[in-house]
């Protein structure tokens, strides 16, 4: 889990606060890179990170969560306990460039993620997880128009279209 540690408050998502062996269909609010940790056994088995995801990238995240569901179909047990604490600033969802240019590339590795994980493992059951990404993404626009506040719903905007290019977009590789 992480916190934001001027505000106390989860930081870089919202997090279950619960102690559970993670699954394909439940790690979606257990996990985040700066406080995950992998055996070199698994690593081993299910390989690195995808070099195609991730910060720096042409789509800017993912890599962990790719990492992730890559090692529970390996068949390994992955743990998430609310109670092991990272420290991480809450990132800004403003219509700042750096916050939008941000949840772009953010959005554009989460499509690719996705598309990787329905199309090319074959797991269908993850378009449920993605059209509700999508959702929850409209729904952030919606609620910025309904409060007149225009940044929010840019920022919703920017993450949505990456989320729908990124899953255009990804053929294995960028």
């Amino acid at each position: 889990r992480c916190i934001d540690p001027a505000t106390n408050r989860d930081s870089a998502g919202r997090y279950s606060h619960d102690i559970v062996p993670l699954t394909m269909t439940n790690l979606w609010t257990r996990h985040i890179l700066i406080s995950m940790f992998f055996k070199r056994q698994v690593i081993d088995a299910v390989g690195d990170f995808d070099k195609n995801l991730g910060v720096g990238t042409h789509f800017g995240s993912g890599e962990e969560t790719d990492l992730l569901l890559r090692s529970i179909y390996g068949g390994f047990h992955c743990r998430f306990d609310a109670g092991l604490v990272a420290l991480h600033p809450d990132p800004p969802r403003d219509d700042s460039d750096k916050a939008v240019n941000r949840a772009y590339s953010y959005g554009l590795g989460w499509g690719a993620l996705f598309h990787k994980h329905v199309v090319v493992f074959g797991q269908k059951v993850l378009l449920a997880y993605y059209g509700y990404s999508l959702f929850r993404t409209l729904g952030g626009m919606g609620y910025g128009v309904l409060r007149g506040d225009f940044s929010r719903t840019w920022f919703y905007f920017m993450s949505l279209k990456g989320r729908v290019k990124g899953w255009r977009e990804w053929n294995g590789g960028a």
